[in-house]
């Protein structure tokens, strides 16, 4: 909203702004000869009740002339060579100045900024998200009398990318760990956007708290999506969704999309059509994604290897319960098979023998002849995916200074492919789509040229494709002729294995754990559509566990396990009924709409006072126990 939207906030009853502003001298004209075009002028400007049947207004203090000239009066002035109008350390006055402008903001409300301005909490790391690329950087003074560290009261800030990009590369404590920039077409308009992955949750709590996806444009960002968009099921980044941060460039946009795309507020998207396909656009981004499922992997791979602790024992007997019960097993297979566990996966990271180049010495389609063309056909309204293999470096399309650079020239324009591909250790995809004025049996030649500073001629890629006509929707299948949407009775639960969770990695997991959680899921990153893949993670610190073995500590082992079979197979059930619900939806069961993993953390923290004294309650029952119940 401008310089009025901060005037609301000053003070209840005046809102009162004092302005105090001197031109630079190469500003006023050579040919002035007005004394005053040298002066400080200044306004105070506060707001007016409304009249009867009108709203508030703003009004500027401008008296000179105003006799004469009502509601047409000049501004005061006067004359000085300088004013102490900027900061210095702590004090707010003290940096004398030619020039400049002085805004000041009376009883401002600052109630939740209790903090000092450059901390967690102050003022500078929203503002630093909001704009996260400002035209020129911007310090902030914190003069309030804070007890902070000498030198520590004034601060750059640079914009949320700057600095995460600074980050990444070392230049301050690294806490971003991975970078990667990406560029995609969604109704005909260019977007680009940037991803920074923290190495863990505290650093991410620090830069970004809850947002996950922020949309800019010309710097500022018009809108967020928090960070649990990574965790839907279309995307798969369940163990990184706390640690990951995606800013989404929206300022090639056409203005008519602008306006379709952002609310006036600039705090959200507007819902319709162009939203709906920019969200599936992202989902179809980061869950085709190959180094971000190898990073959610190697997370995955460091919790599981935390839990040494965990009964290796555990799928034995829960398969052997199983096999024991079948009215148990029935139910848990009606519409899902339970299989054999995997064997325990090496929880070391992701190794590779790849050396890429910085600028490659070779760039074809995959197994082709770079000298021949590479024919394919191509579905009208399908994505097109194309597979090459080079040299170069994993970041040659995605780095700041010297990147590759890939575009497509041929007999009909494309706009709708990606600028930067996804390159990982010698493979690189690119998806495309055809415009839609194509007619089918249309042969279509383009070249995909790749080019960087260092060559004097570019790869040239020839492709050739044959146009078909859409393709038919199919059962377990969609237009692009993926899987998308194979039926849930073809999947399959894994026989879990559940890993230990103590108090003193409660914080670590997000969601949290906390002295009430029993247990929570996690989607597995390779897991496929039509798969049902979790990982169990059991609170060993649950309050209710640690009362009830208190009482009883000579059977504490025993316990612990029951406690772990019972609550995995309640978090079985709940996986069980969510899967019927996809297939037959009752007015019985949870809103389609609720997570399955929030409905299992939910259920199993209800149960978990009554667990452990209802198995042994119920356990040494005896038939006697039901005569003269009218349960005989």
């Amino acid at each position: 909203m401008g310089g009025t939207g901060v005037l609301e906030f000053c003070g209840l009853d005046h809102n009162i702004q004092l302005v105090v502003s001197k031109r630079h001298p190469d500003l006023i004209p050579k040919s002035s000869i007005d004394r005053s075009d040298n002066n400080w002028s200044f306004t105070i400007i506060r707001r007016e009740d409304p009249a009867e049947g009108k709203s508030s207004r703003f009004v500027y203090l401008a008296p000179l002339e105003s006799e004469s000239n009502p509601n047409n009066g000049k501004l005061l002035h006067f004359s000085s060579q300088t004013l102490p109008i900027f900061p210095e350390g702590n004090k707010p006055y003290a940096r004398e100045s030619a020039w400049g402008t002085l805004i000041k903001l009376f009883e401002y409300d600052a109630r939740r900024i209790k903090r000092p301005i450059m901390l967690k909490g102050g003022l500078m790391p929203p503002v630093r998200l909001m704009l996260p690329e400002p035209a020129l950087p911007i310090r902030f003074y914190e003069c309030r009398p804070f007890n902070i560290k000498k030198g520590s009261n004034d601060v750059l800030m640079q914009g949320l990318i700057k600095t995460l990009k600074n980050n990444y590369k070392g230049e301050t404590q690294k806490n971003v760990e991975w970078y990667d920039k990406l560029q995609f077409v969604i109704n005909e308009e260019e977007f680009s956007a940037e991803l920074f992955l923290f190495k863990d949750k505290n650093s991410a709590d620090q830069y970004k708290g809850n947002e996950g996806l922020l949309f800019t444009y010309n710097g500022q960002c018009h809108a967020t999506i928090p960070k649990d968009f990574f965790r839907r099921k279309k995307v798969g980044l369940d163990y990184l969704w706390h640690s990951l941060v995606m800013l989404v460039d929206c300022s090639n946009v056409k203005p008519r999309t602008h306006e379709q795309l952002f609310m006036n507020s600039r705090d959200r998207l507007r819902e319709g059509e162009l939203k709906t396909s920019l969200e599936s656009g992202i989902e179809e981004e980061l869950s085709q994604h190959s180094e971000l499922k190898m990073k959610a992997s190697e997370r995955r791979k460091r919790e599981l290897s935390q839990n040494s602790n965990a009964s290796e024992s555990m799928a034995k007997v829960i398969e052997k319960l199983l096999s024991r019960n079948p009215t148990l097993a029935n139910i848990l297979q009606q519409g899902t098979r339970i299989k054999n566990p995997h064997k325990p996966e090496s929880v070391d990271a992701y190794e590779s023998s790849f050396v890429g180049k910085r600028f490659p010495t070779r760039f074809h389609f995959k197994g082709k002849d770079p000298s021949t063309t590479y024919r394919r056909d191509a579905f009208i309204g399908s994505t097109i995916r194309l597979e090459f293999e080079t040299d170069a470096e994993n970041d040659y399309f995605r780095r700041d200074e010297e990147p590759g650079e890939l575009t497509i020239f041929g007999d009909t324009q494309l706009t709708n492919y990606q600028k930067i591909p996804r390159l990982m250790d010698g493979m690189a995809n690119l998806s495309l789509k055809l415009p839609d004025n194509v007619v089918k049996g249309e042969k279509l030649d383009f070249v995909v040229e790749i080019t960087d500073p260092s060559r004097p001629e570019p790869f040239n890629c020839r492709l050739q494709l044959n146009v078909k006509p859409p393709r038919k929707n199919q059962p377990g299948g969609n237009s692009s002729g993926g899987d998308r949407n194979t039926s849930f009775t073809d999947g399959y639960l894994d026989i879990p294995e559940p890993q230990e969770v103590y108090a003193k990695d409660w914080s670590t997991h997000d969601p949290d754990f906390d002295r009430q959680t029993a247990i929570r899921i996690k989607d597995h990153p390779e897991t496929k559509f039509g798969e049902e893949r979790y990982d169990f993670f059991v609170n060993m610190d649950n309050v209710y566990l640690q009362t009830y073995l208190k009482a009883k500590p000579k059977e504490a082992n025993n316990l612990k396990l029951k406690f772990t079979i019972s609550m995995t197979l309640i978090a079985l059930s709940v996986l069980h009924q969510d899967q019927l619900m996809k297939k037959h939806i009752s007015p019985d069961m949870p809103s389609k709409e609720s997570d399955v993993r929030d409905r299992v953390a939910a259920t199993t923290s209800a149960i978990a006072p009554f667990l452990l004294p209802m198995i042994d309650s119920v356990s040494v029952l005896e038939a006697e126990d039901y005569i003269g119940s009218g349960l005989d």
